[in-house]
C-alpha cells in the first residue's frame, strides 16, 4: 500500500468562513482523509498539526464612519453601547459629543471608546479617530502630490503626471475629469505592492477614500485645493490582542433613540413633568438662608460653616474671603455671592459645600446637597447691616422618589439638573423602564432607552409654561442596522375575533376580549385599535425571540421589523391562522437603512497570528 502525505495549509483571518475556500472545503479534506486512512486504504506516515510561524500577527480592526451623526444614535461595540449626545457628556454614561464636524465627533466617540469600563471592551479593543482619509481632486495637475506614511514611518509620494501611468507606479494621471483622476488615484494605490494588506482606496467619482487593510493608523496629506485631503469621520477600531480571535468582536448602530426637549423657566412647587403617565414633581429639597444688605460696612462680617468673609473699602478677590462695601446694597450683595460661589470651603474643613445668588440687596445660600443635613449648616451675619435670615440653614428635607428641588435661589439650569437626576434615579417602572435624562443650561432632553420608532411613543408633558415640553411625544426615534437593509413584513387585521392568532419568529399572540398581557392582545372593536394593540403587545414581550423585532401600527397594518439588519432578518417567521390577520409572508423580506453610521462590517475582521496562528495540517 502507497504512502500518501497530503500537506494542507489553512490560513484563516477570519471566523471559520464554512462556506470559503479555507473552511467547509478544509475540513471535508481533512475528514475523508483521515477516514481513507483509519479504512486502510491510503497509509499515512504521520499526522501533524503545526503552527504557521511564517505568518504575520496582525489585530482584527474596523471601522465607524459618521455622517452627519444624529443625537440619540447608539452605536455598540462588542455588547457596549455608546450614546451620540449634541452637548456635554457624561463619561460614565458612555457618552460622546456631536455637536462639532464629523471628524470632531469620530474624535469623540474614540475618546468614549478607550474610556469605558465596559467589561466586554476594556482592554480587548483600543480606538483612534482617523485623520485624513479622503482625497478630493479639483482638477488636480502635474506635479500634484498626495502623500501617505504607515504606521511604519516610511512616506510614499505620488506624483501627478499628463499621461498614462504604469500601475504600482507612484504616479496618477492627471488627464481629463476628476472623476478619471478619482479611478487613477484608486488603482495607483491598490497596485502598489508596499501596501498591499495594509492599505486600500475606494474611487468614489468625486472623492477617493482610503481605509487601513491591517488595522493600523496612516496619514494622508496632498496638494491644497486641487488636491486636498479631508477627515471623513471615521474612527478605527482595533483588537488589542494580535490574531484571528478579534475577528469576535461586534459592532453595531442600533438605531436612533425618540427624545424630547422640556424647557424650564422660574419652576414653582408642585410643578411637574409627566413621562408616561408617571409625574415628577418639584419641590423644595435644599435647605436655603439668606443675608440682606443695608448699609453694610467695612468689618462687617457673615459666617457659613464658620467661614468668616468679612468686608472692606476697596475690591475684592475672589477666594480671600473679603466682600467690597464701596458701594450700593445691591453691588454688595453682588459680590457677597460672588465671594461665596468663588471660595474652596473644603480648604478650612466645611463639610458641606453651598452655593449663592444675589436678587437685588438679598443674597440667597442654597445647599448643594438635598436633605436634612445641611438644616444644621451654621449662618451668621451682622446685626442690622448684612441681618441673616436664622442662626442656620433651613428647610432641607428628605429626597424622595420623583422629586425634584426647587429650592428658593436655585437657577433654572440648577433646577434643570436636578430634574434630570430625578428622572435616572426614579425607581418607577413608567420611568426606569424607558427613559433616562441629560441637562443642558435650563432645558432637560427626556431619551428613549432603547432605540428605534418604538421610543415615539412615549409621552411627556409640563404641568404649566415653567415645564414645558416641545412635543406631546418623544420623536425622533429611527431604526438603524449595521449590516444591510432591515427585513420586514406586515400583519394585516379585518375584524379579528376573541382566541384568534397570529405568530411572530415562533411566538404565538392571542388576541382576547378585554386583556393585554403578555403576547396577548385585545380587540376593542376596531381594527385600528386592535392593530395598535398587537404593536404594543409585540414590543412589549417578554419572550426572547419577540426581542429580535419591533412593531409599530397604522390603520388596521402592522409591519414588523428585524432589529438586526441584511439577511439574518429573512428567516424571521410571521403568520396567522383564522383568516381575520393575514400576513405580508411566510417571512420578513428586506427593507432600507439610514446610513449616518456606517460600519465596515458587523465585525472587527482580517486579524491574524497571535494565539490563533494559522495551521500547517500535514497528512
Amino acid at each position: 500500500m502507497a504512502v500518501t502525505t497530503t500537506s494542507l495549509h489553512i490560513t484563516q483571518t477570519d471566523p471559520l468562513a464554512l462556506g470559503g475556500r479555507t473552511g467547509k472545503p478544509a475540513l471535508r479534506l481533512i475528514v475523508n482523509r483521515l477516514y481513507s486512512y483509519l479504512m486502510g486504504t491510503k497509509r499515512a506516515a504521520s499526522i501533524q498539526v503545526l503552527a504557521d510561524t511564517t505568518s504575520t500577527p496582525v489585530r482584527a480592526h474596523g471601522t465607524i464612519a459618521l455622517a452627519t451623526c444624529l443625537a440619540g444614535t447608539i452605536v455598540e461595540v462588542n455588547g457596549a453601547p455608546f450614546t451620540a449626545i449634541a452637548g456635554t457628556v457624561v463619561a460614565t454614561n458612555d457618552e460622546f459629543d456631536i455637536d462639532g464636524t464629523d471628524a470632531a465627533d469620530a474624535t469623540d466617540l474614540a475618546r468614549a471608546i478607550n474610556a469605558s469600563t465596559h467589561a466586554s471592551i476594556q482592554n480587548i479593543v483600543a480606538a483612534a479617530a482617523v485623520g485624513a482619509d479622503i482625497l478630493t481632486p479639483a482638477t488636480a495637475i502635474a506635479g500634484d502630490v498626495f502623500k501617505v506614511v504607515l504606521a511604519d514611518g516610511i512616506a510614499h509620494s505620488f506624483i501627478g503626471v499628463a499621461a498614462a501611468v504604469t500601475v504600482g507606479a507612484l504616479t496618477f494621471d492627471t488627464r481629463t475629469s476628476n472623476a478619471a483622476v478619482c479611478t487613477s488615484i484608486a488603482a495607483q494605490v491598490n497596485g502598489y505592492a508596499p501596501f498591499t494588506g495594509k492599505l486600500a482606496a475606494a474611487d468614489g467619482t468625486t472623492i477617493v477614500t482610503f481605509t487601513s487593510q491591517d488595522g493600523n493608523t496612516f496619514t494622508l496629506t496632498g496638494t491644497a485645493t486641487t488636491l486636498a485631503e479631508s477627515n471623513g469621520g471615521r474612527v478605527l477600531v482595533r483588537a488589542v490582542a494580535q490574531g484571528v480571535l478579534g475577528n469576535g468582536v461586534t459592532l453595531k448602530t442600533l438605531g436612533v433613540c425618540a427624545s424630547d426637549v422640556v424647557t424650564l423657566s422660574a419652576v414653582d412647587a408642585d410643578d411637574t413633568l409627566s413621562i408616561n403617565g408617571a409625574a415628577l414633581t418639584a419641590i423644595v429639597q435644599r435647605a436655603t438662608g439668606t443675608l440682606t444688605a443695608a448699609t453694610a460696612i467695612a468689618g462687617n462680617t457673615f459666617a457659613i460653616d464658620g467661614v468668616i468673609f468679612t468686608g472692606q473699602a476697596g475690591a475684592s478677590t475672589v477666594g480671600q474671603r473679603h466682600f467690597s462695601v464701596d458701594t450700593s446694597n445691591n453691588a454688595v450683595a453682588t459680590d457677597i455671592a460672588a465671594q461665596i460661589n468663588g471660595y474652596n470651603f473644603r480648604a478650612l474643613g466645611a463639610g458641606l459645600l453651598v452655593t449663592a445668588t444675589a436678587s437685588a440687596a438679598v443674597v440667597t445660600i442654597r445647599a448643594v446637597a438635598a436633605g436634612t443635613a445641611a438644616n444644621s449648616i451654621p449662618l451668621a451675619g451682622t446685626v442690622t447691616t448684612l441681618a441673616a435670615s436664622g442662626t442656620a440653614l433651613a428647610g432641607g428635607i428628605a429626597v424622595a422618589n420623583d422629586q425634584f428641588d426647587v429650592s428658593s435661589g436655585s437657577t433654572d439650569a440648577q433646577v434643570a439638573t436636578d430634574l434630570a437626576r430625578a428622572v435616572n434615579a426614579s425607581t418607577t417602572a413608567l420611568i426606569s423602564g424607558h427613559v433616562r435624562a441629560t441637562a443642558n443650561a435650563a432645558t432637560v432632553t427626556v431619551w428613549a432607552k432603547k432605540p428605534g420608532t418604538i421610543g415615539n411613543a412615549i409621552a411627556c408633558a409640563g404641568s404649566d409654561g415653567d415645564v414645558s415640553a416641545a412635543t406631546a411625544r418623544l420623536a425622533g426615534g429611527t431604526e438603524a442596522s449595521s449590516g444591510g437593509a432591515q427585513a420586514s413584513g406586515t400583519l394585516t387585521l379585518a375584524t379579528v375575533l376573541n382566541t384568534h392568532t397570529c405568530a411572530v419568529n415562533g411566538v404565538t399572540i392571542t388576541a382576547h376580549t378585554d386583556t393585554q398581557a403578555n403576547d396577548q392582545f385585545t380587540i376593542a372593536g376596531t381594527d385600528a385599535a386592535d392593530a395598535s394593540a398587537l404593536a404594543r403587545a409585540i414590543n412589549e414581550s417578554t419572550t426572547a425571540a419577540l426581542a429580535d423585532v419591533i412593531a409599530t401600527s397604522s390603520g388596521a397594518v402592522v409591519t414588523v421589523k428585524s432589529r438586526l439588519g441584511g439577511v439574518v432578518g429573512n428567516a424571521i417567521t410571521i403568520s396567522a391562522g383564522q383568516g381575520t390577520i393575514v400576513a405580508s409572508g411566510a417571512r420578513l423580506t428586506v427593507g432600507v437603512v439610514p446610513t449616518t453610521v456606517v460600519l465596515s462590517a458587523e465585525r472587527l475582521v482580517r486579524g491574524a497570528g497571535g494565539a490563533g496562528t494559522p495551521l500547517v495540517i500535514t497528512l
